[in-house]
């Protein structure tokens, strides 16, 4: 990315975890929209496998979209970024359990939209930290540098 070397190194330290929750809340609603205007004329209004295909379509790229867009944003130690911001994205996802826990009955959020956020939040945050792990891996190789 051209651009983000332009911008200096410290605005980026900075800019890093605002632009990873930008990322998140820019991509579940746009994720979502997207998903139900195409799922639907395929499946139907009311399917429950268009609305689990949507949930988990969302999480998972919206997971990504958090820990991508953070780690690079940041100018250097994109790995060790991914690894914080896989670990922040976990404390989100138990946050909701919690609050899914404690609101009981009063919650608008199903028990499966929340196994199923859990899950997927799960997968993608670990298959994004791996890539940043393969990344890191074939530079240094490239550098014949051990890890």
């Amino acid at each position: 990315m051209k651009f983000l070397e332009k911008i200096p190194d410290w605005l980026r330290w900075i800019l890093f975890l605002p632009s990873a929750f930008l990322a998140l809340l820019i991509s579940y609603p746009i994720i979502t929209i997207i998903n139900k205007i195409t799922m639907i004329g395929f499946l139907g209004d009311n399917n429950l496998l268009v609305e689990i295909g949507i949930l988990v379509l969302a999480n998972l790229w919206s997971a990504v979209a958090f820990i991508w867009v953070g780690s690079i944003v940041a100018p250097k130690n994109n790995f060790v970024v991914s690894i914080v911001l896989a670990v922040i994205y976990s404390f989100i996802l138990g946050i909701s359990f919690f609050a899914r826990l404690t609101l009981g009955e009063n919650s608008s959020v199903s028990w499966l939209e929340m196994i199923v956020t859990i899950i997927t939040g799960i997968i993608a945050a670990v298959g994004t930290v791996y890539y940043f792990y393969e990344k890191k891996l074939s530079e240094n190789y490239e550098n014949n540098e051990l890890l």
